[in-house]
């Protein structure tokens, strides 16, 4: 996946850094994010009106409702838009939406946001962005 767009929905503003950072040493940019539920509308509107169409959504369980909130907007985007791959970003290991699960809490080896982009883009991520 060459320059896919990326879209983020989580209302803790330290992971969408973490995304940032993340995609940032591996090429890649967010093109969209969302820390709330009206926020995410707007996205999804966004969507249905095809002014863009992204590859990727990386969706917290949580975005000011209730821990509902990430399962109900990921089945809403492979509704509106069926071949995203859908991140789960979570902290709950319980979790079974989203095509991919990215556990929060870092301590899962298979589980890490990295390894699941990685795979998703094809990309490698760089330990470091400074010139050789």
């Amino acid at each position: 996946m060459e320059n896919p767009i990326i879209i983020q929905f989580d209302e803790d503003d330290s992971y969408f850094m973490v995304l940032d950072l993340i995609c940032y040493n591996m090429g890649l940019q967010i093109n969209s994010f969302a820390s709330n539920i009206d926020q995410a509308r707007n996205i999804i509107k966004r969507i249905e009106s095809k002014e863009i169409t992204p590859q990727i959504a990386v969706i917290a369980d949580y975005l000011g409702n209730d821990f509902l909130d990430g399962e109900k907007l990921c089945k809403k985007l492979k509704e509106i838009s069926p071949d995203i791959k859908v991140i789960a970003f979570v902290t709950d290991p319980e979790i079974t939406w989203g095509d991919y699960k990215a556990i929060k809490s870092g301590k899962s080896q298979t589980e890490t946001l990295v390894g699941i982009i990685e795979e998703i883009t094809g990309k490698k991520f760089n330990t470091t962005n400074l010139p050789a």
